[in-house]
């Protein structure tokens, strides 16, 4: 029990323990090591469904919450503050390693002009879509997250400014060329995208991402549709 509660895939698992030992100091261990509950030898067989049943809906109930703590309702991606929590949980990883890091922001251009012309169940529909185009872009170690509104960022591991720019003209160029399918007829977006590489001055993953976010700002004011590197 105590290999299973250590191993992060597994340390949610519910565990019940069954034994013909009826000590305390037994009982006592078992769940200190981790047992969810504890029945005694002879178990009834009906017991032992029901007690399994139980801590099965309690365990899709907690993943359900932590589902919704940490991934935005709208595009399936992180939201803002799980992102951020596991962006500096990268930075980390990526100093103790000496390995690149690089960050993105893309902001969907004139999606004021989308909202106000079709409605806002086609923006929404939008941005599903655009998440989605993403999300197929990127690879295991890479993620996603809404940080509000339209705006997205995105964390590549292990990638140098030099990859980082190839990817993001890759992403630019496929959103550009969906054809997004809504209620109100086929749309096309462009999206404007701010990169940087994580560098040695950055203390947190932030530092990184407001200077993305400057980056952003200026291919949204050359023109938008474009790639700026920071």
């Amino acid at each position: 029990m105590r290999i299973v509660r250590d191993n992060p895939e597994k340390s949610g698992v519910p565990i019940v323990m069954v034994t013909a030992v009826n000590e305390k100091d037994v009982r006592w261990a078992a769940l200190d090591a981790g047992a969810n509950d504890f029945l005694n030898k002879p178990v009834d067989e009906m017991e032992l469904i029901i007690r399994v049943r139980n801590m099965l809906s309690l365990r899709s109930y907690t993943l359900e919450l932590r589902r919704l703590a940490t991934i935005d309702a709208l595009t399936s991606v992180y939201n803002r503050r799980y992102f951020l929590e596991q962006a500096e949980k990268e930075i980390a990883r990526a100093r103790r390693y000496k390995s690149p890091l690089s960050a993105l922001m893309l902001d969907v251009d004139k999606f004021k002009q989308v909202n106000d012309t079709y409605g806002h169940s086609v923006g929404d529909a939008v941005l599903t879509k655009l998440a989605g185009v993403c999300l197929a872009e990127l690879r295991e170690i890479d993620f996603i997250g809404r940080l509000g509104g339209e705006e997205f960022a995105i964390c590549l591991s292990d990638t140098s400014f030099k990859g980082a720019s190839l990817f993001s003209e890759r992403l630019r160029n496929s959103i550009e060329n969906t054809t997004i399918q809504t209620d109100s007829g086929p749309i096309n977006i462009t999206v404007s995208i701010g990169l940087t590489e994580v560098i040695e001055g950055d203390h947190t993953f932030s530092c990184a991402l407001n200077r993305a976010d400057k980056a952003l700002y200026n291919a949204k004011e050359s023109g938008r549709n474009k790639v700026v590197c920071l």
